[in-house]
């Protein structure tokens, strides 16, 4: 009875922390949309400095819009793709980010995955099943940050 009880305990701590980050999640207002939505565009505005401790603390109010990034979902083959783009005068010839995905399905966390380069495409292993996911990233000029995503839209799609 007391291994029962401990394995018990010990299966509800790991799901509390598995489900954490997603109840942290919703907490801040992200609402997940209907049905599929297998492109999202994200604005990337001007950091009010551009220093590395500034990063986290920039007002949407106070930036310019200086480009996007489109980010879209091909079934055939598996891939999760991007696309940066900036507005003249600014300028850009980097960008470096992460992309969170989730499996809707189960709600468990489906790995964090690192992108680079302007424009590319990442293959991470997906079944059967609704997922979704968000994209962060900074963009910049030779290796000057010019650029921060706003917070993303969440990209959701089924396989």
């Amino acid at each position: 009875m007391r291994i029962l009880k401990s394995m018990v305990l010990f299966f509800t701590l790991g799901l509390l922390l598995v489900l954490t980050p997603n109840f942290a999640n919703a907490e801040q207002g992200d609402t997940i949309p209907e049905g599929n939505q297998e492109s999202i565009r994200i604005p990337i505005v001007e950091p009010e400095d551009s220093s590395e401790d500034s990063l986290q603390k920039f007002s949407a109010a106070s930036t310019n819009n200086i480009g996007y990034v489109d980010v879209w979902v091909t079934n055939n083959p598996k891939k999760i793709n991007w696309e940066v783009v900036v507005y003249a005068p600014y300028k850009g010839n980097g960008f470096t980010g992460h992309f969170s995905i989730t499996n809707l399905s189960t709600g468990l966390s489906h790995g964090s995955y690192d992108i680079t380069g302007m424009k590319g495409s990442i293959s991470p292993p997906i079944y059967r099943g609704k997922y979704g996911g968000r994209l962060s990233g900074v963009l910049l000029y030779n290796g000057v940050t010019t650029g921060v995503t706003l917070s993303s839209p969440y990209l959701v799609w089924t396989i």
